[in-house]
């Protein structure tokens, strides 16, 4: 496949679903944002989130029980989803410390992704910005893998409303045409 062709359907992509890139970009720049002002609030909403996650995932499985008695290894797997889901929600450095893990681990693969990305952008004003994100990225979840488990609710806090602002900022610039 030739890259021109490829290019082309990239900018016709942008060029077509412009309004929705611009809302993206804006959206993760004010959740950024707000992420970082924010980070008591963005450390116990992002802790109680996962465990109600895991915590009604678990009730799920415990309710196709009844349907299919027979798989009795489920039972195993729904009362860890139910018990770790309560003890991420309701113990907060518990919850804290597994967020910490989950979030290096999130920001490493979507760091790689925004640098993968980047490379595939190259011919794209903006593109430097895409890059830029990723390695601020990948620089981060290190800095938290490094310093777990003393990482502090604020780094957390600026690790994700970085991410979410960068990742929005480069959006805008791809769009716009900007590449500085």
């Amino acid at each position: 496949m030739d890259a021109n062709i490829v290019i082309e359907g990239i900018r016709n992509e942008i060029r077509a679903h412009r309004f929705w890139y611009i809302i993206e970009g804006i959206f993760f720049l004010i959740m950024g944002t707000l992420a970082i002002l924010l980070p008591n609030i963005t450390a116990i909403t992002s802790t109680f989130l996962l465990g109600a996650l895991l915590f009604f995932g678990g009730i799920l499985q415990i309710s196709t029980f009844f349907r299919y008695p027979r798989r009795r290894w489920k039972d195993l797997s729904a009362l860890l989803f139910v018990v770790a889901g309560f003890i991420i929600a309701f113990v907060p450095m518990v919850g804290f410390i597994t967020l910490a893990i989950l979030i290096a681990t999130v920001l490493i693969l979507e760091s790689l992704f925004e640098i993968i990305f980047s490379l595939a952008f190259k011919p794209f004003p903006g593109w430097k910005w895409m890059m830029f994100s990723g390695i601020v990225t990948l620089s981060l979840a290190i800095i938290i893998l490094i310093d777990f488990p003393d990482t502090t609710i604020l780094f957390l806090a600026l690790a994700v409303g970085l991410n979410m602002g960068l990742y929005g900022m480069s959006i805008l610039l791809l769009v716009f045409g900007k590449d500085r």
